[in-house]
């Protein structure tokens, strides 16, 4: 088939794992961006938002359970997502969310930027960034921190 300008074909090809996350970027221009997630537990794991950026999350497989800021910076369910639901983020809106199924969560990740914004303000952390390594090691701010 003869490749046209403008078009890009991808593939979502979602690497499971057993114990962590894994991501895989689709596809990404000025504008928009896709990626999918696996999270056999986890998932964003810190509440952060981006400024610039409104999002779309679909659950192909699993569940999640999506955070927000509550009352004096306490964590509030905002949504609880089954396979083939949905939602949609909006650009600067703390949140985090973590794989609350019994199988490893799969979702995908659609992103719309702000084309003026200066990438070095992409994202704000309102607590560290942690997760949970291939190993186990917990990670906080790039930091390994093992058994």
């Amino acid at each position: 088939m003869e490749e046209l300008k403008g078009f890009e074909v991808f593939e979502i090809k979602p690497q499971m794992v057993a114990k962590g996350k894994k991501s895989q970027r689709l596809a990404r221009s000025d504008l928009i961006g896709a990626s999918v997630q696996v999270a056999a537990e986890g998932g964003e794991t810190n509440m952060h938002s981006h400024p610039h950026t409104d999002s779309v999350w679909i659950v192909l497989d699993g569940e999640a359970t999506f955070y927000g800021a509550g009352e004096g910076g306490s964590d509030k369910v905002a949504a609880k997502l089954k396979k083939h639901q949905g939602l949609l983020l909006k650009r600067a809106t703390p949140y985090w969310f973590e794989s609350s199924g019994t199988t490893p969560l799969v979702i995908l990740h659609l992103t719309a930027r702000d084309p003026n914004a200066k990438s070095e303000n992409s994202r704000v952390n309102f607590r560290p960034r942690t997760r949970v390594g291939s190993e186990g090691a917990v990670v906080v701010e790039g930091k390994f921190f093992g058994d």
